[in-house]
């Protein structure tokens, strides 16, 4: 049950996400440097009121709202957020949003959309607004980013070191004690012989002619391994 359940919500989030990760792979993309002016085209056409909106930080903010009446061939400027940083030029039956002096707070994304007399119906292609990155500054994050490998690098290589040095310090050792013990068994193990050398008396040796040599007996000593 448990195991249907979690499938059930993962194909609920892929169904949620999926429409907003195609939307984002088919956003434009424009870079612009600081304090320029750029045109964001709108593809909605042939609409009486076309407004443009901005997304940034979660938060959507209405920047400009036109429309075109009936007895007029163009649009007219009904709404303006800001109107010494944003502005309206009509093209290709449509509105394209101005933005005049680009700060860092006006990055994000930009749409358009379209209005009937009640509700909004249908909306454009995002537009993600972007400072250009410079040469510079892209050589100065290769940099860090190679100086943080290298450093990654050196200390594994480091560690490795370390780590064989205390490997072989443990061999080492283990050798040595094998070695003693092996020595200490050894001596343990010694057998010691005596020999023991009587002599007969001449009487005896008169009397048993068949053996005249002396007899030698052989005496032996060992040592018991000592109990730890």
């Amino acid at each position: 049950m448990a195991h249907l359940l979690d499938l059930f919500t993962l194909q609920l989030l892929f169904g949620f996400f999926t429409p907003c990760l195609l939307e984002i792979a088919s956003t434009d993309h424009l870079s612009v440097h600081p304090g320029e002016n750029i045109t964001l085209l709108c593809n909605i056409t042939n609409y009486s009121e076309i407004s443009w909106y901005r997304l940034r930080s979660e938060e959507v903010n209405l920047l400009i709202s036109a429309e075109k009446f009936k007895l007029e061939k163009t649009f007219s400027l009904r709404y303006n957020v800001n109107e010494s940083h944003f502005d309206m030029t009509e093209s290709s039956s449509s509105v394209s949003l101005v933005i005049i002096g680009v700060r860092e707070t006006d990055l994000g994304f930009y749409f358009c959309g379209r209005r009937n007399r009640t509700t909004h119906i249908q909306f454009g292609k995002p537009i993600r607004l972007d400072f250009t990155v410079t040469q510079q500054s892209t050589g100065a994050a290769l940099r860090i980013i190679m100086s943080v490998c290298l450093v990654s690098i050196l200390i594994i290589i480091c560690m490795c070191v370390f780590c064989c040095k205390i490997k072989g310090k443990s061999v080492l050792s283990g050798n040595s004690c094998s070695n003693t013990t092996d020595s200490t068994e050894k001596e343990e193990n010694i057998h010691y012989a005596s020999i023991q050398y009587k002599r007969r008396s001449r009487a005896a040796a008169k009397k048993n002619t068949a053996s005249d040599s002396d007899s030698v007996t052989y005496a032996t000593v060992a040592s018991q391994p000592r109990r730890h």
